[in-house]
């Protein structure tokens, strides 16, 4: 469920001060640029509310705390086919098998090359 992004879904604290800065008349706090949250609203506008202390985004737009990945994340280890380890592994391979192309297509050049080819061909019945 989406949160519209309106002075009435604003906390406010004990005193009547809303939490993320601005008056209780329901009027928008002139901010500078950076102290706004600016989330693209779907009316086409920007969020005026002011961003969560240490976020830049407000409250309503996943600025509250306790959102995200806790810090040093093992879940985000990268692991398996896809790890470090296993990814030069598959490159040293691939690049082992490169040569080994390369190497057969000089030794097919050379044998061509050869003056016996065409004899060695059509008795093996090869193609040209």
């Amino acid at each position: 469920m989406f949160l519209k992004c309106s002075r009435a879904n604003v906390r406010q604290d004990s005193g009547g001060e809303a939490v993320n800065g601005e008056p209780e008349d329901g009027t928008v706090a002139a901010a500078p640029a950076e102290a706004r949250c600016g989330a693209r609203l779907r009316r086409g506008g920007r969020c005026p509310l002011r961003p969560s202390p240490g976020k830049r985004r407000c409250f309503q737009h996943g600025g509250a705390r306790g959102i995200g990945a806790p810090k040093g994340n093992d879940n985000a280890l990268k692991h398996g086919f896809f790890g470090r380890v296993e990814t030069a592994e598959r490159r040293r391979i691939n690049a082992v098998i490169r040569e080994c192309n390369a190497l057969l297509q000089r030794v097919e050049a050379e044998m061509k090359a050869a003056p016996d080819w065409e004899r060695y061909r059509a008795t093996r019945r090869l193609r040209p």
